[in-house]
């Protein structure tokens, strides 16, 4: 049997293997950057909030506690995006 053939048939295996392992860079890297980007909107809105003028200063503490929760929980979910698996070996 000459090269070529192996090469030929062994060819799906190498394919499934290259898209196995671009698939799970993409997944890492768009989880990362949705992530990042969430951050970045609550940052956003909490910058927003803390320049609002305070007529009715009750609603804007609630508004502050809410962007303060939203950092938190996008921060949370880049610190569980990034970690790694604790899985039983």
């Amino acid at each position: 049997m000459c090269n070529r053939c192996s090469v030929v048939r062994a060819s799906p295996f190498c394919f499934l293997f290259i898209l196995f392992h671009f698939n799970f860079f993409l997944l890492v890297h768009f989880s990362f950057f949705f992530h990042f980007f969430s951050s970045f909107l609550a940052s956003r809105s909490i910058f927003t909030i803390l320049q609002l003028d305070g007529a009715n200063n009750n609603h804007n503490r609630v508004l502050r506690n809410a962007a303060n929760n939203a950092i938190a929980i996008s921060r949370l979910g880049l610190l569980t995006a990034s970690a790694p698996s604790r899985t039983a070996a």
